[in-house]
């Protein structure tokens, strides 16, 4: 896995198509890309600082979005992974009550950790 321009801060939230995982390293990425990647599916990366990186198309370089620079909301973060297509049956939802009282790295945290247990 090669960076351009910066990497991102780990751990981070990976959107493959409608299928959502969670990395605590490059390593970890790596490993999650190589189940999940398949081609013509858009890769796209939440870090720990909530900016938004993107896989190079047919390549292993991951970049800074220039689409995407906008900082997701609290709530649209949760709906993607409570949304996602790889989430099995009996896992929990996140509870989406009063985001405005937690901080974005709360909720990072407590989604990374869902998607670990799912």
């Amino acid at each position: 896995m090669r960076f351009a321009f910066r990497r991102p801060h780990f751990p981070v939230i990976i959107v493959v198509g409608d299928y959502v995982f969670g990395a605590t390293s490059p390593a970890g990425l790596k490993k999650c890309l190589r189940r999940a990647l398949r081609p013509g599916i858009e890769v796209k990366l939440l870090d720990q600082t909530w900016e938004w990186f993107e896989l190079a198309p047919d390549s292993d370089l991951l970049i800074p979005s220039f689409l995407n620079r906008a900082t997701p909301s609290k709530r649209a973060v949760v709906a993607l992974v409570n949304g996602r297509a790889n989430r099995p049956p009996e896992a929990p939802l996140y509870e989406p009550r009063s985001l405005s009282s937690h901080t974005r790295e709360d909720i990072f945290a407590e989604l990374l950790a869902l998607l670990r247990t799912s």
